[in-house]
């Protein structure tokens, strides 16, 4: 499996390769991402995939995995409960 920093300040194509590897392994239960919309240290113009977007598409490619979502935006409840929805209607 290729390793990823559990401390990194981006998600990239790396996370999400780990992230469906784990999904086969039973060691692991749950994965969690962030919602930044860029990453917070290094290279700030750098790769960092999208949140909410990227827990349906992980939703949609693994069967097993609990996927947690740290939100870091102060989103208001409205919008967390329609994101939310969206990403349930996409993957059931």
């Amino acid at each position: 499996m290729d390793r990823c920093d559990p401390w990194a300040r981006a998600v990239t194509e790396t996370d999400v390769k780990v992230r469906r590897e784990a999904d086969r392994a039973p060691a692991f239960e749950h994965a969690w991402l962030f919602d930044h919309f860029a990453p917070l240290q290094g290279d700030l113009d750098g790769p960092c995939l999208e949140g909410w977007t990227l827990l349906a598409a992980l939703a949609a490619q693994t069967s097993r995995l609990r996927l947690v979502l740290m939100p870091a935006h102060p989103y208001p409840d409205g919008i967390v409960a329609r994101l939310a929805d969206e990403v349930v209607a996409r993957v059931g």
